[in-house]
């Protein structure tokens, strides 16, 4: 890897995590969601200083390629992430439900009351 490159390439780390830890800071990410865009960040800060580990760990698995190898672990993280947002929807489409059921109930009973009111007016 050229001075470049690895000059490039950790400038764009810090900048995608300065801007992951921004965004947490202005709660705009919530921590437990950020888990993972922290993990991007750092890996991306540390792989023009451990490019050489990364392509050893790489030719273990008998990939030849360095590039493959980052976008192996690309791959990864995109599917990493997608199960993570598939967790948060399935989770927050249970908490609507309920809500949405609450909801129904507490109409239901007001309605309920406002008849039994108008009769009572109406005796």
């Amino acid at each position: 890897m050229t001075p470049r490159q690895t000059i490039l390439i950790a400038l764009l780390g810090l900048l995608f995590l300065g801007t992951v830890l921004v965004l947490i800071q202005r709660h705009m990410f919530r921590e437990k969601y950020a888990i993972l865009w922290l993990f991007i960040g750092v890996f991306l800060v540390s792989t023009p200083f451990l490019y050489d580990y990364f392509v050893r760990i790489g030719s273990y698995f008998d990939i030849i390629n360095p590039t493959s190898f980052f976008f192996f672990f690309a791959i990864i993280e995109i599917i990493l992430l997608c199960v993570q947002f598939t967790i948060a929807l399935s989770v927050s489409y249970g908490q609507r439900k309920a809500t949405i059921q609450n909801l129904a109930i507490l109409e239901y009973r007001v309605c309920e009351l406002e008849k039994s009111i108008m009769q009572k007016k109406h005796e």
